[in-house]
């Protein structure tokens, strides 16, 4: 899904939520990524897993961003990208079922529109032995709907020349939510 940031900072939480009812993974994943094509993971960021353990799945899942998200400037774009960070079939599953995440939906008015926040597409990663780009599956996979993230930005400390070269979040933060 597309966002942009309300303000000067850093991402520091996103909480996914989920349906319980998937089937075949262990791990959610979450990644921070550019709205550019090929769509590559922006600054130190790293894909993030929240572990799925099988019927005991709550359904939310929280990913603690503050040490891997870039900072932003207000108003600049980014992908949150969710997937199945990890397969594992649990004996009452069906032989032969494919893996499954089960996303609660909400209606998003910008679904369809690539340039604005809520913009949501699939994007599908290449097998690790290709080295080809991602593939999409054009906007609005879900027909003006989107999957549930909230984040929490929180505003940036201005660099000084003897800072590092990381920025880091203050305490203080606002609740941007993707509903």
């Amino acid at each position: 899904m597309r966002l942009a940031a309300p303000f000067h900072g850093i991402l520091r939480t996103a909480t996914l939520f989920t349906l319980v009812d998937k089937m075949g993974i262990s791990a959610v994943s979450l990644a921070v990524r550019s709205v550019e094509e090929p769509h590559h993971q922006l600054g130190n960021s790293k894909m993030i897993f929240s572990a799925s353990p099988g019927v005991a799945d709550p359904g939310t899942h929280r990913f603690d961003l503050a040490s891997q998200s870039p900072v932003f400037d207000e108003g600049e774009p980014f992908l949150l990208c969710v997937g199945i960070g990890s397969e594992r079939a649990l004996p009452a599953d069906p032989e032969g079922t494919l893996p499954f995440l089960h996303l609660p939906l909400t209606n998003v008015s910008t679904a369809g529109q690539d340039d604005l926040p809520g913009a949501t597409k699939l994007i599908v990663p290449p097998a690790p032995h290709m080295e080809r780009a991602f593939q999409t599956a054009g906007p609005d996979p879900w027909h003006g709907h989107t999957f549930v993230i909230r984040t929490e930005f929180v505003a940036a400390q201005e660099q000084t020349p003897s800072a590092s070269s990381q920025t880091v979040g203050r305490n203080t933060g606002f609740l941007a939510s993707s509903r």
